[in-house]
């Protein structure tokens, strides 16, 4: 890892590959295929460390599936976070994430290689698209400025960034299919995901299209596009196809929200997401919370600085272990796209059939079927968008999608924290970090607060 964070560092921003823009020329590395190949594993890797830290982090609190009690989690959890506190998942994003993909990319092109450049593609395409659902208007096209003497790129709207987001997602997906024999292909080793399963990425691909296209249906009020790619298919087909991080293949790995559970500890679980669990017996219970230490499930009420609350799960099995998978998207987050974009077509027994299916599958990942359970509260008839969003809010914990989902359709109808210093609302978006504010002054947007709408939540909740 020493070697690729002196190419990345070496590189830099400059490898940004955009359509129709003109960016200066690298210096070129003195290595190639070798480097390419390990950059697929570290920049998968650092994928799931990005979704395991502060910026699901952050929204899971808003959403009340956490609790912070201290430190900047306290504050986020009193919506007052500082703009300081957004400086972490920033420059991960960047220096991390968008500096591996375009590194790959670069490779990619010089050693004609298009599977790997389409499968850079296509996560740079779906981080891209979760940090501009969070952010708004964010730099991209210029996000090579960040490194080097600059650090001032301009932003670019987010209207603009979903056209790029599809459109790579679309060549990825293009690049994939059927390329040329002999084209060389990640070893199962590096590509972590997937094993170099070209089909499997294309797979996740649609799926991320289809994702994204929630958003578009909430800006323009039509949910056709998002029927349209259920409709096509080439979908994932059962939790076998779901795309995550197995943090058990690595013996010196460990799940992001088992580190910082036991290493700092500022969180625990909300007392809503507590609750619903209880209410209802949901044999999901232990596999997402654990017992405190008076042998309670017991969560912590928003602002209520409650130490004494469960902390998330971390036995055998459950979300949180320390080789526990981190999953990014899975066919049990497909099937309530399904449940929800048929509801708003009137397709009501395929909404039936596709909540179903969504809740069983959340079951089955984490061993946790239930026969007489699901009779009751996954065999259900006639459920409507609340059904499906509340069922959504519970399996998709600690998942950022959570609290895009909240902006979209109101649910889960939740209370602001007590007290709180955002005028008794829910925020909405993140700050932009204050090295922004001191470094690129000049363009980062002066306008936003916690309240502000992206541009897809125009017609939110």
């Amino acid at each position: 890892m020493n070697r690729l964070k002196w190419i990345l560092l070496l590189v830099g921003f400059s490898l940004i590959h955009v359509q129709c823009t003109d960016f200066p020329d690298p210096e070129p590395p003195s290595t190639g295929e070798d480097e390419m190949r390990e950059l697929v594993l570290y920049s998968q890797y650092q994928a799931a460390m990005f979704l395991g830290g502060d910026f699901s982090r952050f929204s899971s609190i808003w959403m009340q599936q956490l609790s912070g009690v201290r430190g900047v989690h306290l504050g986020v959890e009193n919506y007052n976070p500082g703009s300081i506190g957004f400086d972490d998942p920033w420059r991960h994003f960047y220096l991390e994430l968008i500096q591996s993909y375009n590194m790959i990319d670069y490779f990619a092109t010089e050693l004609d290689a298009p599977v790997f450049k389409g499968i850079a593609l296509i996560q740079r395409g779906y981080f891209l698209g979760l940090f501009t659902d969070a952010w708004g208007d964010v730099p991209f096209v210029e996000s090579y400025k960040y490194f080097g003497s600059g650090r001032n790129p301009v932003y670019d709207s987010q209207e603009e960034l979903y056209e790029m987001i599809f459109g790579m997602l679309n060549e990825g997906i293009s690049l994939l299919d059927n390329p040329p024999e002999g084209s060389m292909v990640p070893l199962p080793t590096q590509d972590i995901f997937y094993g170099g399963s070209l089909e499997d990425w294309q797979k996740a691909a649609r799926l991320m299209k289809l994702k994204f296209s929630l958003r578009l249906g909430n800006r323009l009020g039509d949910y056709a596009q998002a029927l349209s790619l259920i409709e096509e298919g080439g979908l994932f087909s059962s939790g076998a196809d779901d795309w995550k991080f197995p943090f058990s293949t690595f013996t010196d790995l460990e799940n992001p929200w088992y580190r910082f559970d036991f290493v700092v500890g500022n969180t625990r679980v909300g007392e809503h997401m507590v609750e619903m669990l209880i209410d209802t017996e949901d044999p999901r219970l232990t596999r997402f919370v654990r017992l405190n230490t008076q042998n309670q499930y017991l969560g912590a009420a928003p602002g209520s600085e409650n130490f004494n609350a469960s902390r998330i799960a971390n036995a055998g099995g459950s979300i949180g272990g320390k080789s526990s998978s981190l999953t990014i998207l899975s066919y049990c987050e497909q099937k309530f796209i399904e449940a929800e974009i048929y509801f708003r077509h009137g397709m009501q027994s395929q909404a039936d059939e596709a909540y179903k299916e969504a809740v069983t599958a959340s079951l089955a990942m984490f061993d946790a079927r239930n026969a007489a359970w699901e009779e009751i509260h996954a065999d259900k008839k006639d459920v409507d968008l609340e059904d499906i969003i509340n069922a959504k809010y519970i399996a998709l914990f600690l998942n950022p999608e959570v609290w895009t989902d909240w902006r979209r359709t109101g649910y889960p109808e939740l209370d602001p924290t007590p007290g709180n210093f955002n005028e008794d609302k829910l925020p909405r978006h993140f700050l932009y970090p204050q090295s922004e504010e001191t470094n690129n002054a000049a363009n980062y947007p002066k306008d936003v607060d916690l309240n502000t709408r992206v541009w897809w939540d125009a017609n939110g909740s």
